[in-house]
């Protein structure tokens, strides 16, 4: 029996004893009874709601940061090792001609990475995803605008110098590499073979192609290992997030 129908049944013996004041006193309460029930549902409902958007938010935390690992492992990490071996190319090739100091001979089975260029192709979907369902789903607002910086303005920003320094590979660089370089067949260890490289430190239009190969990957080494930093920072941030559910 309820506390409800209690009530009920007191009432109508007051009121079979004309005991009209507690009567009423007794309707009040079964009233209060109906209130203080209706708002422990709602209370109960709004815990159940928060429980179910904390664990939406957990869930799409955790799916960013797979995304951000897979991105340092297979793109930053990747590039930053492509920047490198471009700038150790080119300064041995500028050394070259301003010191008379020919390259290493180990260095020559990387002249090939002169004229390759990886896709910029960061993991987004679990950001557009995100974006979808609402970014305010992210109660820690510090954490929210990394993500929001990290994905709008970093990456973008990166995406345009890379899309350049692509383009100039393909449409500079590789036609003045192939006036200086023979390119052997896959199987062989040195891809692009040096043609009298001696000569090719004296042509002027060589020569500025890999100094300004070289200024530009100083330029996108930079920038791969400002978000490199960023992506191991909002990484961190997240990890925290979800040991504070």
């Amino acid at each position: 029996m309820t506390m409800i129908s209690i009530f009920r049944k007191i009432r109508q013996k007051l009121l079979s004893k004309n005991r009209f004041t507690r009567y009423f006193a007794y309707a009040l309460g079964e009233i209060l009874l109906v209130v203080i029930g209706i708002l422990i549902a709602l209370q109960i409902n709004n815990w159940n709601t928060a429980k179910t958007i904390r664990a939406t938010e957990i869930e799409m935390l955790d799916d960013l940061k797979i995304a951000l690992e897979t991105d340092l492992k297979n793109v930053i990490s990747n590039n930053i090792r492509d920047c490198n071996i471009r700038l150790a190319v080119t300064k041995s090739i500028v050394d070259w001609s301003i010191l008379a100091t020919p390259p290493p001979d180990s260095i020559a089975k990387y002249h090939i990475y002169m004229g390759l260029f990886r896709t910029f192709t960061p993991v987004t979907s679990p950001y557009k995803i995100l974006e979808s369902k609402g970014l305010d789903i992210i109660r820690n607002k510090t954490l929210k605008y990394k993500i929001i910086n990290l994905y709008t303005l970093e990456y973008a920003n990166l995406n345009t110098l890379f899309e350049n320094e692509t383009n100039n590979i393909r449409d500079v660089y590789r036609p003045e590499i192939r006036k200086h370089f023979k390119i052997n067949p896959p199987e062989m260890e040195v891809r692009y073979q040096p043609i009298g490289l001696e000569n090719s430190i004296k042509d002027r239009d060589f020569m500025n192609m890999v100094t300004i190969m070289y200024s530009n990957n100083i330029d996108l080494l930079k920038f791969f290992m400002t978000i490199q930093v960023a992506i191991q920072d909002v990484i961190r941030e997240i990890d925290q997030e979800i040991k504070t559910d």
